[in-house]
């Protein structure tokens, strides 16, 4: 640039020689980048000078301005406050190009943020709609506080829909593992008490001449699951009473919570299931299970006895000396009435047996199991405060049929 000329577009204010170097300061433009800005010495910019209420002679009042260009807007001065100061304004981002990068992030960051909510739907939905899952099973999960454990409705049940009554099958493994319940080989305790629920099932369809319940064969596949007792954690552990959530203590009887839910059959099961109610002509199935729950200790009155309520009418007590902070193995019974289309309609359970803890041996961390011993005497116990003394697991299994089918007459 020759010496004493100014820059193109740019009025020259003063000329000054210092050792035969001519320097020319000249006045900034009245606008920079298309923000309003003010003449200040040597050509900086300050972004404060957008608010200062100086005018230069000759320039148009903030009026006028306002009326020919709106004022900048709130993202205006963040641009302004946060870009820094360049003294090359052909390098700085209008706030154009700053509005267009801002919105473009917002876009994108949107965009994953709904991609991810997207993949854990249908994670989500795809783990509901396996076998096992409890999400529109047809019987949501519920926490009974006393007997009898019962959950569904019996709405379109009645003493003339015809049901069709599963085999009793023994469950080895449901609320814990399958080691720690005992064996159902052949000539086992088990093995004979199935055969002996088996057959009396059988002469309760011939009282009811089979007009409102017929055997069938078990289907092939996963059956529903029914579960009750504790409520489990992560690892299949009954969760603590004292954390907050389903698994805390009544305020009431401060007595832990249990939950009764049911899992989702097997596809392969349903379609079974629904062919062979076509060919007996029964409108509903129903599911008997003989399983190892976990049940909660329950304490009464202002001497704390200790007693644990196994199912309808059936509660045992316990010694005093008996721990609170474990739960105890039941040997219960589940059933799941299920319709055509495999949800449930109605679930339930009856406890039979229940295998005290030794307070020594509950301060260890350590449970009692249930023992094929312990199972040998449930096949010869009788409750004595029934009509009759029925063995324990009889009256059991008649309650529970008849609470699920909705047949009083099979009722004890």
């Amino acid at each position: 640039m020759a010496p004493g000329t100014a820059t193109p577009g740019r009025r020259a204010v003063a000329s000054v020689t210092l050792d035969a170097v001519e320097l020319t300061v000249t006045e900034a433009p009245a606008r920079l980048d298309g923000k309003r800005a003010y003449a200040t010495p040597l050509n900086l910019w300050k972004p404060w000078a957008v608010r200062t209420r100086a005018r230069p002679p000759g320039r148009r009042s903030r009026d006028a301005l306002d009326e020919a260009e709106p004022r900048l807007d709130w993202m205006d001065s963040m641009t302004n406050t946060f870009i820094p100061h360049l003294e090359q304004h052909d390098r700085l981002m209008s706030r154009h190009q700053v509005r267009r990068a801002t919105r473009a992030t917002l876009h994108l960051l949107r965009q994953a943020a709904l991609l991810v909510i997207a993949l854990f739907a249908m994670l989500g939905f795809a783990g509901c709609a396996t076998t096992g899952a409890t999400f529109r099973s047809g019987v949501g999960d519920s926490f009974p506080e006393r007997p009898p454990y019962r959950a569904g409705s019996n709405v379109g049940v009645t003493s003339s829909t015809r049901v069709a009554i599963l085999p009793v099958a023994y469950q080895r493994g449901a609320s814990q593992a399958d080691i720690f319940d005992p064996s159902s080989a052949p000539a086992s305790p088990i093995s004979a008490l199935l055969a002996e629920m088996n057959a009396y099932v059988d002469s309760l369809t011939r009282a009811a001449g089979g007009t409102v319940a017929v055997r069938i064969a078990a289907p092939a596949g996963t059956p529903p699951d029914v579960r009750f007792g504790c409520v489990q954690d992560a690892s299949d552990d009954c969760a603590s009473p004292s954390e907050p959530g389903p698994a805390v203590r009544n305020f009431d009887t401060e007595q832990p919570r249990m939950r009764l839910s049911v899992g989702r059959p097997a596809p392969e099961w349903t379609a079974a299931a629904r062919s062979a109610l076509e060919q007996s002509g029964a409108q509903q199935s129903l599911v008997l299970t003989l399983e190892v729950g976990q049940y909660w200790i329950t304490k009464t009155g202002w001497l704390n006895r200790k007693s644990i309520a196994l199912g309808t009418g059936y509660s045992v007590p316990l010694p005093w000396l008996t721990s609170l902070e474990s739960p105890v193995n039941v040997l219960q019974l589940t059933g799941a009435l299920m319709d055509r289309d495999g949800l449930a309609v109605r679930i339930g359970a009856e406890g039979l047996l229940a295998r005290r803890t030794p307070l020594v041996l509950s301060s260890m961390g350590a449970q009692a199991l249930i023992s094929d011993d312990d199972v040998q005497q449930l096949r010869s116990l009788r409750r004595d405060d029934l009509p009759g003394q029925p063995l324990v697991w009889r009256a059991a299994l008649r309650r529970l049929v008849s609470d699920l089918t909705a047949q009083p007459a099979l009722a004890w």
